[in-house]
């Protein structure tokens, strides 16, 4: 015989490897019984078999004792003091924390009557009382097993949804820069363009192109140039809104979608970042360089374009400007119209 310990005193049991380690091996019982008669002949056959049990009198606190317990089986007296079995049962079973914790009912007569309420309350099997103790041995080391096979598969399924929440990230992800990619961007824009023709409010586009970028390839090497791309990605995550969507355009470009953002402050956001960019530390031959610039364009929808491919379009000869006008500015679709006139 032995009372298990509470959670802080032990270690969960180990998620199970095979189906040996399912089958073999005694399970932490739940006794719930106010006869002590009835739970100490239950807690010394549940023993001989190397079962450990915990002993309960009634359903008061119930759900805490098992928060703080790691129960494989309960066992559970119909008649008791408090609460009847049933209720206790679809209490258990309506609680997500342990509805899949298996319960057996302690029955005086197994009638038609008796399974019906059993089963409606979401019992998993009967015992009659006085219980046999082989019987109950084969039925509480079932539904161990049961249980135990049900957690394995639990764990499978979590472990292969997280799989695919990591196999989707990737695919939307730029390996080298972190922030989302050209077809998630392109994506993305069509998407935000509609919420934002829905919801009536502007979305504003930025694109970025670093500076005489090429010249830092061809003078240090693409492995320097790649810790740019790195270093410029983290510097723009770091200083925009969780709702703005940062991608890889392309080599050193970089878009930046502002949905519910005015032209204007757009521009804003664009001067923030070139000042930061500006001011920022990279890493260097030896030492860190500073003084990375870029230059940007920006345009607006619905305030500059009739669509997705329109704003994209005015947003990159805005960019084109900004770089014949001397790099290192940002330029609107102000300067792509004075240019077309």
């Amino acid at each position: 015989m032995s009372i298990i310990m509470s959670k802080k005193q032990q270690n969960k049991p180990p998620v199970f490897s095979s189906y040996h380690h399912l089958v073999e091996g005694g399970g932490n019982i739940l006794v719930v019984s106010d006869y002590s008669n009835s739970r100490l002949l239950l807690r010394t056959h549940l023993a001989s078999s190397g079962h450990n049990t915990v002993l309960w009198l009634s359903g008061q606190n119930i759900l805490q004792l098992i928060d703080e317990n790691e129960i494989d089986v309960i066992i559970l007296d119909i008649p008791l003091k408090y609460q009847d079995g049933y209720k206790i049962c679809r209490l258990l079973k309506s609680n997500p924390e342990t509805q899949w914790i298996p319960v057996i009912l302690l029955t005086d007569s197994f009638l038609e009557d008796t399974a019906f309420k059993g089963y409606s309350a979401g019992a998993d099997d009967f015992l009659n009382k006085p219980v046999n103790r082989l019987e109950l041995l084969a039925r509480v080391r079932s539904l161990i097993r049961i249980k135990r096979l049900t957690r394995a598969l639990e764990d499978k399924i979590s472990e292969l949804e997280q799989t695919q929440k990591r196999l989707k990230e990737i695919a939307i992800r730029d390996e080298l820069s972190g922030t989302y990619n050209y077809r998630f961007f392109q994506q993305q824009l069509s998407h935000e363009v509609a919420r934002s023709i829905r919801f009536k409010y502007p979305v504003s586009l930025i694109i970025f192109d670093i500076d005489n970028f090429k010249k830092y390839n061809d003078t240090h090497g693409h492995p320097f140039g790649d810790k740019i791309i790195r270093r410029f990605a983290q510097l723009l995550h770091e200083n925009i809104r969780k709702v703005d969507i940062l991608s890889r355009y392309g080599g050193d470009e970089f878009a930046l979608i502002l949905p519910g953002t005015e032209k204007e402050f757009a521009v804003n956001v664009a001067e923030k970042l070139r000042s930061v960019i500006e001011h920022a530390y990279f890493p260097g031959e030896g030492k860190p360089k500073k003084g990375i610039t870029f230059s940007a364009g920006t345009a607006c929808f619905p305030q500059d374009a009739k669509d997705s491919e329109e704003l994209l379009q005015l947003a990159d000869i805005a960019l084109y400007i900004a770089k014949e006008k001397g790099k290192n500015q940002t330029a609107t679709t102000d300067s792509v119209n004075d240019t077309l006139k």
